[in-house]
């Protein structure tokens, strides 16, 4: 997964969560720190990830954010 595209999916994984599309003004603060923990999570799973055999992820086109 692109660094780029790892916040707007943690922020689809927090809007499912709470159940919310947009906070409150007064829960912007937990959300935003939520989708935060969650996008950090995800760089360190994926940096922590082996890969064997193969040619690896960044040979899919879909990791390189292509089609």
């Amino acid at each position: 997964m692109p660094a780029r595209a790892r916040r707007p999916a943690a922020e689809v994984r927090v809007r499912k969560v709470s159940g919310f599309r947009v906070p409150a003004v007064h829960n912007r603060e937990v959300f935003d720190q939520a989708v935060d923990a969650i996008a950090e999570a995800t760089a360190e799973l994926l940096a922590g990830l082996e890969v064997r055999g193969g040619r690896g992820r960044e040979a899919t086109p879909v990791m390189r954010g292509g089609a």
